[in-house]
């Protein structure tokens, strides 16, 4: 049996993605980033019947560079 699929969206493809970013790098001293993602709902099956939900991930860092060594940590949340 065939299945039309005309006018659905591709499996596993959001259908909406987004994302922001800041970084501070100096050459010397205190340095940071952070980034903001966002991943839309997607179908995870040919005929669009499952829907996976949209989620957001922050990730920030915080580090510092003294001469030539440098120490960094980062975090991240969904």
């Amino acid at each position: 049996m065939l299945t039309q699929l005309d006018g659905h969206y591709l499996e596993m493809s959001p259908q909406k993605l987004a994302g922001f970013g800041l970084v501070w790098h100096p050459a010397e001293g205190i340095s940071g980033s952070l980034a903001w993602d966002h991943v839309g709902s997607r179908f995870l099956n040919k005929r669009n019947t499952v829907k996976a939900p949209a989620y957001n991930t922050i990730d920030a860092s915080l580090g510092t560079r003294i001469e030539h060594w440098k120490f960094t940590t980062s975090s991240g949340k969904t």
